[in-house]
Order: structure tokens, then sequence, then C-alpha cells
């Protein structure tokens, strides 16, 4: 039975189809008494005795690892709504671990109750914000006293069913996930379960099925007869005893298996927690044998993965010959920034990293390698992007518009000076320090603080509107930066010195780069981190680059890949970009209670609310092809539909005020330009094509457009009517951003860093005169409430702000009142929230609190590259 959104089935209120297969057919609904979310499986009749199957074994089970039924129907199951993504590798060994063990719980929780699953595969197994959940019971066996074995061809016939054979015999699903019994027609008990879950296992550390077959016969044959690859060609570093348990679960005998999955379970346990040296991957193991005599790193380091990162700090004594690769997991309730890249000290001893604690405060961490856990330096709110002293003892970050700089071993922060906004930083053995803009040229200023200084110029010829990323050649004159332009194809890797307007281009790859001895250039390429020869003397490039790591996280918004080396080799990155990287859309009233998520967690950049407020348009990234695209997110249904598709990427969007059409930037024709598009349909059109790159900024009541200039130098009215020509409002040499006209036409609110940091403003409208601050302490995102006698804004903390507005004709404005903290990373120029007309409820997009992916730390990775 086929249904449609709108229609019910008792008190559930069909949303939208989730799936179908051969059991059914699921939907997301809405449970109208209980007004919350759920997914409707709907029976095929034919099914009906298994269906009422799946029923009972769901029903006898309660285990946060597996989905909770909630109502049984004529011919329906209502279960818990889960918003996840299926399990896939390959997996960090700590992250396969941490996901394997909650599987194992849910599938010996089931054991212990009666239920055997034999249909446990990756597409039964989704990972949520809270950890995994085991799906699907529709072929469970139910294996209590009083009930009767099901004919043992039911299980394979039933899934050969589910998951047909293509036209050219391949097969789709669950035979490949079967145990040799079930394919011989045996009984299936606990153990064939055991021989799933290493199959899953398997698959998610080496990111392959352990079987294949072009055709039924020869998958059938290869799990019967074959041996998969071994784990170890895929991950060279799995520890033994994991290596031990796969290979056990994956017996062709049932007697050879683990006999049940709690003894599977506890297995797992030890070897997550460290175990013995069975648990640590051989190279760590020889290495730590001839480092016994240094008896302070044995006693300071708790773990196997701290021990190995120990070695770090001993440069005193011969690097293995072979790399060693392991991970360090991140303090718990702790995340990172999207974008933020660890940086590893010069001397390898140490690295720092941006962690977002719970409350969204972000602070500096510490991760020295003799210790047993990274620590927080106090007095270093709101920092980024931390980079170090070439003598290893201070750090330098950015905060609150300002460069600062802490004492690695303790002490409070130095200012240096403002920067507002910023891209990186590098420190050279004369204490110069060259910074990296987002929307300039690279600047200096000495390691005692003062003004900064230009270092070079835009290239406005290939229209370059930034220059980020710089990085210090050994010599200490010439640096690696760069280039960020408007045009696509115009940037990439540049190199230029101190005391010169000269630079050239060495890659046309636009990211953050680095040199590493003895001879190397590392820098990312999409997901891959990539090395090429470079002599540091003649400065040139020599021989093909070769990859290094890959599924190493990447930031499309600020160009750079997340990782870090020191001089002699020492790489630490992210596999990926980290859950700060996804936001997620909640709403919040005055008080600052949370009154629900709407949709799922996505890589928002910004959005914004339709006139109605019924809908929000927002940038979402593309991870297919790393741009921005425009989507629409239904606030009532949570539905998330797509407005543009096109590789170029989109920027800003603005309603029209009837909400029919929405305004946008897109780099399509090569440069950011305007263009507006019909909600729900139609083809986009070009509003205005201009010399530079430009963003929109709001689609006024008299049809005419704001937007401003790519560096926010400039703002801009086009009037309505075709070939009207843009009229220049404002133009000044600070950066500028988010113009919004009050209600009543007379006045803007806007935000500016002339003083040093981001404060909120409003002016007289269109002649920006009359003008005065009305944020305190630093502010963003100026909205006006729609009777204009409110405004409220972002702090640079945080924190959600109120002031108090009494319009006239000589507008007047109240003392800044915080209303509730956010979870909110604050960017100043990316609208991330959205308020009400009324001023009583407010969207955010707000980080996702949950543990932080696992930094990978790999030691004398160049002795590969050597070879």
């Amino acid at each position: 039975m086929t249904l449609s959104a709108g229609q019910k089935l008792g008190p559930y209120e069909v949303l939208a189809p989730i799936g179908a297969g051969g059991m059914g057919e699921v939907y997301k609904a809405r449970d109208t008494r209980l007004d919350r979310v759920v997914a409707v499986k709907v029976s095929a009749k034919e099914l009906g005795e298994r269906f009422q199957r799946e029923a009972q074994a769901i029903a006898s089970l309660n285990h946060p690892n597996i989905c909770t039924l909630h109502d049984v129907g004529p011919d329906y199951l209502v279960m818990e709504f889960i918003e996840g993504t299926e399990i896939k590798g390959p997996l960090p060994i700590g992250e396969a671990l941490r996901l394997a063990i909650q599987i194992a719980e849910a599938v010996s929780h089931a054991h212990r109750h009666g239920v055997i699953h034999r249909d446990l595969k990756p597409s039964n197994i989704l990972v949520t914000k809270s950890g995994v959940k085991v799906l699907d019971f529709g072929l469970a066996k139910l294996i209590r006293a009083n009930a009767a074995p099901s004919p043992a061809q039911d299980n394979l016939a039933a899934t050969l069913t589910q998951h047909a054979v293509t036209q050219d015999g391949t097969i789709l699903g669950t035979p490949r996930y079967m145990a040799p019994e079930q394919l011989e027609g045996q009984e299936a008990d606990r153990r064939s379960d055991i021989f799933a879950f290493g199959l899953v296992l398997y698959e998610m550390i080496t990111g392959c099925p352990a079987f294949e077959g072009k055709t039924h016969a020869n998958l059938i044959a290869s799990i019967l007869a074959g041996e998969p690859k071994p784990v170890t060609s895929f991950q060279p570093l799995i520890p033994p005893a994991l290596v031990h348990l796969i290979n056990t679960c994956l017996a062709k005998d049932p007697d050879d298996r683990r006999q049940n999955m709690h003894d599977v379970l506890l297995e797992l346990r030890w070897i997550a927690e460290g175990g013995s040296q069975a648990g640590i991957p051989k190279p760590v193991v020889e290495h730590r044998k001839r480092r016994e005599r240094l008896s302070w790193a044995v006693a300071a380091v708790a773990s196997a993965a701290a021990l190995a990162l120990g070695f770090l700090h001993l440069r005193e004594t011969p690097a293995p010959a072979d790399p060693v690769r392991f991970e360090q997991p991140v303090p718990p309730k702790n995340t990172l920034r999207g974008y933020d890249v660890p940086a590893v000290s010069p001397d390898g001893r140490s690295f720092a990293y941006t962690g977002i604690t719970s409350g969204a405060k972000t602070m500096l961490w510490l991760r020295r390698l003799d210790a047993v856990q990274a620590a927080a330096l106090p007095g270093t709110e709101d920092s980024r992007l931390p980079f170090w002293s070439p003598d290893s003892r201070f750090i330098g970050y950015f905060a609150n518009g300002k460069l600062r700089k802490i004492d690695a071993n303790g002490g409070p922060p130095q200012i240096l000076c403002d920067t507002p906004t910023f891209l990186g930083g590098t420190w050279n053995r004369d204490g110069i320090i060259v910074l990296g803009k987002t929307n300039g040229p690279l600047h200096q200023v000495t390691s005692a603080g003062g003004e900064p200084k230009p270092l070079l110029q835009l290239d406005t010829a290939r229209k370059e509107t930034g220059q980020g990323w710089p990085h210090f050649l050994p010599d200490g004159r010439h640096f690696l930066y760069a280039s960020l332009s408007s045009e696509v194809g115009k940037g990439g890797i540049y190199l230029g010195s101190i005391g010169s307007q000269e630079s050239r281009r060495l890659l046309d790859t636009v990211s953050n780069a680095s040199f590493v001895s003895p001879g190397l250039l590392l820098f990312g390429r999409g997901r891959v981190l990539m090395a090429q020869q470079f002599d540091s003397g003649k400065l040139q490039l020599g021989g093909d680059p070769f990859p290094v790591a890959d599924l190493v996280g990447r930031s499309e918004v600020t160009q750079n890949s997340i990782y870090s080396s020191s001089p002699d080799g020492a790489l630490v990155y992210q596999s990926e970009i980290s859950s700060a990287a996804d936001l997620q859309p909640a709403w919040y009233d005055r008080s600052g209670k949370r009154l629900g998520s709407v949709g799922e967690p996505r890589i928002y950049r910004q959005g914004t609310l339709s006139p109605d407020e019924k809908r929000f348009a927002g940038q979402i990234l593309d991870p297919r092809v790393g741009t921005y695209d425009i989507w629409l997110l239904d606030l009532t249904s949570g539905i998330l539909s797509r407005m543009t598709s096109d590789p170029s990427t989109k920027d800003t969007v603005a309603w029209s005020p009837d909400g029919r059409e929405i305004l946008f930037g897109s780099n399509k024709s090569g440069i950011l330009n305007l263009y507006r598009k019909v909600v729900g349909g139609g083809d986009e059109q070009l509003v205005q094509a201009s010399a530079e790159a430009v963003y929109p900024a709001e689609w006024l009541k008299d049809g005419s457009f704001l937007y401003m200039s790519f560096q926010g130098k400039s703002f801009y009215r086009l009037p309505p009517g075709a070939g009207s020509k843009p009229e220049t409002l404002l133009k000044t040499e600070y950066s500028k951003d988010e113009p919004r006209v009050s209600p009543d036409g007379h006045w803007v609110a806007y935000n500016t860093d002339e003083s040093g940091r981001w404060e909120v403003y409003i002016a007289s409208f269109p002649g920006f005169t009359e003008r005065r601050q009305v944020s305190n302490n630093g502010g963003v995102q100026g909205y006006w409430r729609k009777d204009g006698k409110e405004l409220f804004y972002l702090s640079l903390d945080g924190n959600l702000v109120s002031v108090p507005i009494k319009p006239g004709a000589a507008l007047e404005a109240g003392i800044p009142k915080i209303l509730f903290p956010t979870r909110v990373p604050v960017a100043p120029q990316w609208d991330q929230f959205a308020v009400t007309g009324d001023g009583q409820r407010f969207l955010v997009l707000e980080s996702i609190e949950g543990e932080a992916k696992p930094f990978t730390i790999v030691l004398n990775w160049t002795a590969a590259a050597r070879r």
C-alpha cells in the first residue's frame, strides 16, 4: 500500500516516504496525540506472518542501541524515527571499536532475550548523534522455548525475495552477509549473527566487503569456501587481537567461532581499553622496547595511544625505520571547529588546537606529549587557528578581533595587535609574524606587538580576494601562502618573501601548505593530503606529487586541509571535519529555552527566514563537489528541498518581500554575481553582472536590491526596473556586512570592523548619516523586530542580545541586554540566526555537542617518501 503526505493511519499523519523493501514501506509520520515524529512501517500483505514476527521481536527488546517499537496497528508498526546514516567504512580503528561495541551490546541484548536477528548488515545499522541503532528485525527468529522454529529454507528464500538478483546476476543485498550454514539451508542460531557481525566489522575497518562475487553462484562459493583479504592489507597497524577476533567470527564452522555475542563484546572492550601488547600495533611495541630505559614515558602515559604520542617527545633517539600511525582521542564533551587546524610545535613535543566545550565556549587546548591528557589554557576564550613561535615556547592565536600570544608553560595571554579578519599565521626566528586575511593581503607584525602592515598587495588582474595560510620556509625569509580568488582557476599556492612585493605560483591547488625536511612540500588536494619534492634552497618543485594520507578533513569555506606537521615529520590530522562543522537549526524562546530542532544537522554556512516564517533558506555544503548550494528547510515538516544544483558556489540568500523568489550570489559565470529564482521551479535569472564579485544583502519592499562588494568595503542599491544602474550608498576602507533596513525604511543596521572589532551600528537610510554604535563588546548580524522597536544581534562570544529602539525622526537606542547564550560558532560575516517578526522566537544554527573525531598521528611519515 503506497501512502502520500497527509494520509493518516490511525493517529499517525504521513509526512514523507523513507524507503521500501520486501517487508513493506516505511514513512516518516507525526504522532498527532503526542506531537512527535515517528517512523511507520506498513506491511506487505503477503508477509503478514513475518511482519507480526518482527513486531514480537522488537517488542521483547529494550536497549538504547535498538530501534524502539512505539505502537502496533492492524498492518503497520510504529517505531522511533531515527536520524542517522548507514554505517560505512573505512573508519579509524578507535571509531570502529567504539561503534562495534555498541552493535555487539545490541545484538548481545537481543540474544539474551531469545531473539536472533538473521539479517545483520550495514544498511540495518544507523549511526546517529547519540550512537548506533540496530534496525529491521523483519527476519528475526524467536528462540524461546514455546516458539516453534521456522523452516530453514525460509531464511534464504525470504532474503533472496527481499533483495533480488539483478538481470546480469549481480548480488545486491543480504546474501553477502549470510553465514555458510544459512546458505546451505541449515538452521540459523546465535553464531550466525556472530558471523554477520564479523562481516560488518570487517567492512567497517576496510571499507570493502569481505566476500564478493559477480554472480549469485560466485558470491555463495566465496562465502562457503573462500577467505577474505587480510584486514592488515588495508590497516597495517590494526591491533593483532582485533585481527584474531575478526578471523574467529568469520570461521566457516560455527563451532570454531565465538559461541556467544557477550564474549565478543567483552573482547572488544578489552581491545578498546588497551588490553595487553597483543592489542598494540607491532611497530609501536617494538619501538617502545627500544625506549624502555626512558622511564618518564612509561610513567606519564596511561594508554597505548598516549604512549605512542610520547615518542614524538624524544628526538634524541633514532626514529623508527617505518612510519607508525595511531589515533589520539579528543577529551570528552569537546568538539573542534570545522575549519581550524591543529598546530604541532616545531620541536615535536606538543600540539595545540581549539576545542569547543559544552556551552559553545571555545578554548585553546595544549596536548603535551609527556602528559596523559590535553589541557585547556586559561584566558583563551574564543580562540582560533593557533600557530607556534620557532622556539616552541609561545602559541600565537586569534580571539575577539585580536592577535594574541600565550606562553605554553603558563601565564596570561598578551594582545599583540588588532586583526578583525584572519586566515592563519606563521612566526620566524627574527620575531616577524605574517598574518593571513580572508579579504585582504598578507600583513606582518613583530612578535612584540604593534600595528600590522601590508606585506603584499592583492593581484587585481587575477581577481585575488584574500591571502591566507602563510608558512615560513627554513630560511625564515621566504614563505608559502594560499591565494584566494573570486574567479575559478586563478588561485593557488604561492611563494613570497619578506621585503619584496614579488610572488609566484607554485601549485594551482588552493590549500594550506607546509615544508617538511628533508625537502617536501605538504598540501591538500580534495580529501587527500599530498606531498611533492621541494628544494628550499633553489625554491623549486621536483618530481610528481604523491599521496600521504586520504580521508583528511577539508574546509571548502576557508580552503584548508585539517592537518599540521612538524619540520621533522610528525604529522597530525583529522580524518574528517569534526561534528562542529555540522550545524543544527533549532528554535529558542526569549528566555533561552530550547523549543526543539528542525531537520537534520548539515554543514550550513548561513541562512535566512522567509517572510511568512514557514521556511528557512540556507547554504549547505555539497561534499561531492565541495561547493555550497541553496536548500529550503520546511520548518513544519523538517523536510529539506534543493533550490540549486550546479557545481558553482552560492552565497547569501535574500527573500523577496512576498516570499515567492530568492536573491542569491553565484560564481557560475566565473565571478560572484547576483541571481534570482522563483521558489518551486524555473531557471535562475541574472540580475546584475559586475566587474567585481558581489554579495546580495536584502530585497527591499520597493523591489530594489541591496548588495555589497566581495571584500565588504562598499554597499550598493540596484533600483527596480530593467536597465537600472546601481548606486553607491557607502564606501569606506573598513569591512562591512549585513545591512538591514528598518521596517519603516528610515534606518539601516549593519556591522563593521572599523573600531578594531566587529560592532553593530545604526544609520539613516539611504544616506548612512546620523550613525551610532548600538552594540557593546562586539556584535554582528543585526535583525529588526517587525515593529522596529527592538534590534537583535549576536555578540562575538555567542550571546543573543536585545537592544530596545525608540523609532522616530531621531531614533534612540537603549542599553543592550543579553537574552541567552547560544552554541553558535560566531562567524562575523555569515547569517547564523533569524528572529520571528514578534521577537519571541529565534532560529539559530548551533554547534552539535558530541564526541569529536580523534586525531590521527603519523610518526616518521617521511620514511615512506624517502623510499
